[in-house]
């Protein structure tokens, strides 16, 4: 027992020698640096998997926040795209019942119904199986009414000034050739009040597939009678500015206006011819069109379409002396069928940039139902010298047909036609001719209520002139001509001149 406690005691180091007490406190050293280092290794570990954890955590949370949004976003997104696609669905339903319901009130129940059944679960919808059978029912009652019942208006060019028109020296023969801005306006009025519906000259006839025609007809309510629109010699001619009259016919934020000029030189614009007017009154009464039908505009070409300068002057040649007469189609390889020269004139480059004005005005003319016609270039006769009427049709086609495009329809100059009642036949040069360009639809002047004739390869109408001759008439002196359309009293302007 005293010898272990003897071995317990410590032992002085100062009774050590020096060598092995500097071993002693080398070794005491060492591990005093082992326990720092291992002290400072620990905190490190500790440390780093404390910033590991915080990492982890920051990064755990940042992805659960990235998964959080992105799975907002994508909810969000999702919804946002089914809310697109249901107002792209309602959008789309409203504008088909909105087309439906024009279609109908023009008496389109076909495509009324096509419009409607088009729609995305249409026949689950009981507002849209209502209107389905509310259109059948009216296609059921329509009435049948044949080609040979359809009359056929024609106008010229109106007055918008009648007050400057009428004082001036020619005053007795405007009155007599044109309507007032305001007349017209009555007579659509009343046209309308009476059960009238503006249809395509097109609609007299349905064609094969072997091109023959065959009389057809229109359908409409009981009450209701159709009737065809015209306007001869559409050109606005520029001698005619700030005379009382429309100067051109423009496109003003995508509406088809006239601009005029007044009697002090400025220019406005807004509805001063048949185009505006009719799209105007159209607009207010869609019911007044039959499936769209607007009117037939006769282009005639020597003073240009519409305003536009879009045909060359007639002048003599300075430099060879020669009238433009005797000028030969060698420039443009335009000869006429009996091989005579047909007259050519070259176009400068005004009347190159005005083909390219007016363009857009007949597209949207077109758009809108418009229908194009010949009225002759030089509203020279066709129903006389037969190599007059070549030369005319000759000069049309290239310079009014390339720029409108092609039409089957001619409203013959002066109205004059080139046959009598009995129809046409191959021994007609100039209706072989006439047909050999392209015409199939020749309209003359009459005054019948109808007069329509139908044959295998071409159709006759005559147009019943609506002038200011025809209001005196009836108005002044009782002709009785127009009462079947309307009350030429209530239309008649009373500052007319006397043709008395």
């Amino acid at each position: 027992m005293a010898d272990r406690n003897q071995k317990r005691r410590r032992i002085d180091p100062q009774q050590l020698d020096p060598e092995t007490r500097r071993r002693i406190e080398r070794r005491r050293a060492e591990r005093r640096r082992r326990r720092r280092r291992n002290a400072l290794i620990l905190r490190g570990v500790c440390a780093l998997v404390l910033i590991l954890l915080v990492v982890g955590i920051v990064v755990g949370i940042s992805t659960a926040v990235r998964n959080s949004r992105e799975k907002q976003e994508a909810q969000a997104q999702q919804e946002r795209e089914e809310r697109q696609l249901q107002e792209e669905q309602q959008r789309s339903r409203e504008q088909k019942i909105a087309q439906a319901e024009v279609m109908a009130q023009q008496y389109d129940y076909d495509g009324a119904i096509e419009s409607i059944r088009s729609i995305e679960g249409a026949m689950e919808d009981a507002d849209l199986v209502t209107m389905l059978a509310d259109y059948e029912e009216a296609k059921s009652n329509l009435k049948t009414i044949p080609a040979n019942k359809i009359t056929h208006l024609s106008v010229r060019t109106l007055i918008a000034d009648p007050e400057l028109v009428f004082t001036q020296e020619q005053d007795t023969v405007a009155a007599q050739n044109r309507l007032t801005v305001d007349e017209f306006k009555k007579i659509l009025q009343q046209l309308y009040n009476n059960g009238y519906v503006l249809v395509s000259i097109h609609d007299l006839v349905s064609e094969s597939e072997e091109g023959e025609f065959s009389s057809a007809s229109v359908y409409l309510h009981e009450g209701k009678k159709p009737f065809i629109l015209s306007q001869e010699d559409v050109c606005y001619d520029t001698s005619l500015a700030g005379q009382g009259y429309a100067v051109k016919l423009i496109l003003e934020d995508g509406k088809l206006v006239n601009q005029y000029q007044q009697a002090d030189g400025t220019v406005v614009t807004g509805a001063y011819d048949v185009v505006p007017i009719v799209d105007e009154f159209i607009e207010e009464h869609p019911d007044f069109s039959y499936r769209g039908a607007r009117g037939l505009l006769g282009f005639s070409g020597e003073n240009g379409i519409l305003g536009y300068q879009t045909s060359p002057a007639d002048t003599a040649s300075a430099d060879s002396g020669t009238s433009s007469d005797e000028n030969t189609a060698q420039d443009s390889g335009t000869e006429t069928g009996d091989g005579a020269s047909a007259q050519t004139l070259q176009l400068s480059a005004e009347n190159t940039q005005e083909i390219e004005n007016v363009k857009p005005v007949l597209e949207a003319l077109r758009a809108e139902g418009w229908e194009f016609a010949s009225s002759g270039y030089s509203r020279v006769s066709y129903g006389e010298d037969l190599a007059q009427m070549k030369e005319d049709a000759d000069k049309w086609e290239t310079y009014v047909e390339s720029v409108i495009g092609e039409t089957d329809v001619l409203l013959f100059p002066y109205g004059t036609d080139i046959a009598a009642y009995t129809g046409y036949d191959e021994e007609n040069e100039n209706y072989v001719y006439l047909r050999d360009k392209g015409f199939r639809f020749f309209c003359n002047i009459d005054s019948s209520q109808y007069w329509v004739q139908v044959a295998t390869d071409y159709v006759r109408q005559g147009r019943r002139s609506i002038d200011g001759l025809r209001l005196y008439q009836d108005v002044q002196e009782g002709a009785d001509r127009l009462s079947d359309l309307f009350d030429a009293s209530l239309v008649y302007d009373a500052s007319r001149p006397s043709l008395g």
